[in-house]
């Protein structure tokens, strides 16, 4: 496993990062909602303050062109204008009273009087041109239309004095109709440095504008009297608004402006003002802010390293012991006192360490046991293998014995049959010979019952052998007696033959009278010699049938050494069985006796055919049971030799579980 050096996610700076975000993210939040706040009561505080001042700014307006209006107002009411034609010195109180209206304000330029009739009557006096028509001026006019009301036309330049001007005209009437209309020129200057003066803050200024756009009022004075208002974004607003606040830039500089209508005069005031001046408060709680926020950081680090050190400890332990633990060394233990959940957890990993350390122990023992069962089993398998080879080659041979010792039972049987058959024609008392055998029981396909039929084949083959081993005998003895009883037959049929000779003799000397005694003689004697013909056969047929009976007594001599081999082998393999299949069976059951029907000889002759019959149907048996037998041992042999194949897998599967278990080092109890 590789362990990357300098990891951004390793459990220190989680813990810093961490701690620093539960410190600062409610900071910041907080930060944030104060600057918000701040900004939202700073703005709110502009605005008021700035309406506070537009509020200063109009009703300064109102009372200055009030000033004005006033003495206007009275001047309209007063019966001198009124009757200006009825008295050629109401002109010259006229005029007094014009230059006393002249002389309320120095920013008044002129006063004037335009009566309907024509007559213009100014001060200070100056002397208009010839085509100068007062009545088609807009101050004229408007005053006028609006009867009864002073007006105040839109701001121009003086032709005379080049200052921007405004004039406040009203009309004069006498029982409802226009006398005239009385007019001031009033300059704006003072006006404007009053109100231009104004500061707000420390960038704010007073700028005011009419309603269509002319700039009335502004501290630079190239933009007084010039519709660059119109060209700034808010204009659409506020033109269509009484009051309110915009946000805009202008000249590179973003800016914030309150504004109000007058009521006077239509115009429309505006406090303007950096917006950088606004937030200057709010820069300063950003200011604080952050430097709390880097001293909270620096504590935040601090603390978290502190923290961390003793958590990175106990890491550090735990990561130590893991890692060793990964690497197969189970005998360390980790020591951890820190009163809190990593004691808790170091305590149950040294748990865990010592049950997957006995659980390492228990199955290297279990390793080490199923390596030397195993072991065992391959040898064992190999073994009964060899075992099982020799039982075959012992089956077999017991198979290629029981099948000569079959033939040469029925050669005994032909023989005893071609001497039954002679002793029949010679003793008449022939009896036939019954074949009278029993079945074995057939022989199980399994291999542990084939063992037990090869047990119970072969127990039944060594008594049937031992039986027909005495048989033979028996017979032998018999036959020593038909030997003998065929030599007294012999003897007597010399004698016979002897007696027929004299006879023949005798019937010769008798002459005819002995020829029929000659005759029988003569029969006699043939029968003598056909009977001595018969003895020397049956002598010789009882030879042949001593030396088979002795090849057969050699013969189950072998087959009873072969047998008693076979069972030794087949002890062996039972025990090799019982050992692998933890004795679940006994590979050999208590051999049944064999019950044998056995019919006495009734004559010597039937007992040895009866005898050899008998031999004749177990030898061929016996014959048929050693080739299921070997037919079963080939199929336990094929069995044993899979069984050894996965006896070695499995020894290799436990060595290589062995050499895993190699790997974990486990402490030693």
């Amino acid at each position: 496993m590789k362990h990357k050096k300098g990891n951004f996610w390793s459990m220190k700076n989680k813990l810093i990062s961490s701690l620093m975000s539960i410190c600062l993210i409610p900071l910041i939040i907080f930060s944030l909602i104060t600057y918000f706040k701040s900004a939202g009561i700073v703005e709110k505080n502009f605005k008021r303050s700035s309406q506070e001042i537009l509020n200063q700014v109009s009703s300064r307006l109102d009372n200055y062109f009030i000033a004005i209006k006033n003495p206007i107002n009275l001047l309209s009411e007063n019966s001198n204008f009124k009757d200006i034609y009825k008295d050629i010195n109401n002109e010259t109180v006229v005029r007094s009273q014009l230059q006393k209206l002249e002389s309320l304000d120095k920013d008044i330029l002129g006063v004037y009087f335009g009566t309907e009739s024509g007559k213009f009557i100014n001060y200070p006096e100056q002397a208009m041109s010839s085509d100068y028509n007062h009545k088609i001026r807009p101050w004229y006019k408007s005053a006028v239309d609006k009867k009864g009301e002073v007006i105040i036309t839109d701001v121009y330049i003086d032709a005379t004095t080049g200052k921007l001007v405004v004039t406040l005209a009203k009309a004069v009437e006498n029982e409802g109709n226009v006398i005239g209309v009385i007019g001031a020129d009033l300059s704006l200057d003072g006006l404007t440095e009053s109100i231009s003066s104004t500061v707000i803050g420390q960038t704010g200024y007073i700028y005011i504008a009419t309603k269509e756009g002319n700039m009335v009022i502004h501290k630079n004075k190239d933009y007084i009297n010039t519709d660059i208002i119109t060209k700034q974004s808010y204009w659409d607003e506020a033109k269509n608004k009484s009051e309110g606040i915009v946000k805009y830039t202008f000249e590179g500089q973003d800016k914030l402006a309150v504004y109000k209508d007058n009521d006077i005069t239509g115009w429309k005031i505006f406090s303007g003002l950096n917006a950088t001046e606004i937030t200057k408060d709010t820069n300063a709680i950003i200011k604080v802010m952050g430097l709390i926020m880097l001293i909270v950081l620096v504590i935040s680090i601090a603390v978290a390293l502190f923290i961390s050190k003793g958590i990175l400890k106990n890491l550090n332990k735990l990561k130590e012991g893991f890692s060793k633990a990964a690497k197969g060394d189970l005998s360390t233990d980790i020591e951890i006192n820190s009163k809190d959940e990593f004691e808790e957890i170091g305590e149950y990993f040294n748990y865990m360490i010592n049950n997957i350390s006995n659980l390492i122990s228990n199955v290297k023992k279990s390793s080490n046991i199923a390596l030397q069962t195993s072991s065992q089993l391959a040898s064992m398998s190999e073994e009964t293998s060899a075992s099982l080879g020799e039982a075959s080659n012992a089956v077999n041979e017991i198979a290629q014995g029981g099948t000569r010792q079959a033939q040469n039972a029925l050669n005994c049987v032909d023989n005893m049959e071609d001497l039954s058959n002679r002793l029949n024609n010679v003793s008449n008392s022939t009896m036939e010979l019954s074949n009278t055998s029993d079945s074995t029981k057939n022989l199980s396909v399994d291999g542990i019952d084939m063992v037990k039929t090869l047990i119970e084949k072969s127990m039944r083959s060594k008594e049937a052998s031992i039986q027909v081993g005495e048989i033979v005998i028996d017979v032998n003895e018999n036959m020593e007696k038909i030997n003998k009883i065929s030599e007294t037959i012999a003897s007597i049929t010399e004698q016979t033959n002897l007696l027929s000779l004299n006879a023949s003799i005798e019937a010769a000397r008798a002459g005819e009278a002995g020829k029929g005694f000659a005759i029988v003689a003569e029969e006699i004697r043939k029968l003598a010699d056909e009977s001595s013909k018969s003895t020397e056969e049956i002598k010789k047929i009882i030879g042949e049938i001593k030396d088979k009976s002795n090849i057969a007594v050699n013969a189950i001599e072998d087959t009873k050494d072969i047998v008693e081999e076979q069972e030794v082998a087949v002890s062996k393999t039972e025990k090799i069985f019982n050992s692998i299949t933890n004795q679940v069976m006994n590979l050999i059951e208590k051999i049944k006796e064999i019950e044998e029907d056995t019919i006495d000889i009734s004559g010597r002759k039937d007992a040895v055919l009866t005898e050899i019959e008998e031999i004749s149907s177990i030898s061929e048996e016996t014959a048929s049971a050693s080739e299921e037998v070997s037919a079963a041992t080939q199929e336990i042999t094929g069995s044993m030799a899979e069984f050894t194949k996965c006896a070695d897998e499995l020894q290799n599967t436990v060595e290589e579980l062995e050499t895993e278990i190699g790997k974990f080092k486990i402490k030693q109890q």
